[in-house]
């Protein structure tokens, strides 16, 4: 199923979660059986397993009905810009992937242009500093700043201002790994990428 799944994002052009369902029924990877409830469970599998493969975000199967589906917050209470919700309806897994995610569950592109004027501002002042004279340990000893790891690409780079604390995304391995390679005879692009819009996987960005 894991395999199964990965290559039947790549190769489609656009796809959902109902569709990858539907594509692993017809190739009798799963089944349903006569239990009612088996469609729910296999629409939560398949939305897990797309989280493993992508590190976008962790399924959380335990506080919500099986109807839904719903991601787990790896950055507390602090209410950041890595999740617009935490919660979905089943009757939402016929959208595509990029639609289901990036605007549902996640931000969406140019999402800053719904920010507040304040915010905009603050974003434009926002100074970059080069990584030789910007690291953990100057972050930690003299900006004070504490460092929390998580797992979900989603939630790298929130900053909680109140509790003072920085979440970064602990697998740089992960990001280096799905990198399109440049040899013709390896696929061009992984899981992630069919989560992404025509646009946004253009050149492999």
């Amino acid at each position: 199923m894991w395999k199964e799944t990965s290559q039947y994002m790549i190769a489609a052009t656009s796809v959902s979660i109902d569709d990858i369902v539907a594509h692993l029924l017809e190739s009798g990877i799963i089944e349903l059986g006569s239990n009612p409830n088996a469609i729910a469970a296999a629409k939560n599998l398949v939305f897990a397993v797309i989280g493993w493969q992508t590190m976008l975000y962790q399924a959380d199967m335990h506080p919500c009905p099986q109807e839904q589906l719903a991601i787990q917050s790896e950055i507390g209470a602090h209410q950041g810009l890595s999740h617009l919700c935490l919660k979905q309806n089943h009757s939402l897994c016929k959208r595509n992937m990029n639609e289901f995610l990036f605007g549902l569950l996640m931000p969406p592109r140019n999402f800053e242009s719904h920010w507040s004027p304040e915010d905009k501002k603050t974003f434009t002042e926002v100074k970059s500093a080069s990584p030789a004279y910007f690291n953990a340990y100057i972050l930690s000893s003299i900006g004070d700043v504490d460092i929390e790891w998580v797992d979900s690409l989603s939630c790298h780079m929130e900053f909680d201002p109140y509790l003072n604390k920085l979440f970064l995304f602990r697998y740089p391995s992960f990001c280096l790994a799905n990198i399109p390679s440049d040899d013709p005879g390896q696929s061009e692009k992984s899981t992630i990428y069919a989560c992404a819009t025509s646009r946004d996987s253009i050149g492999g960005q």
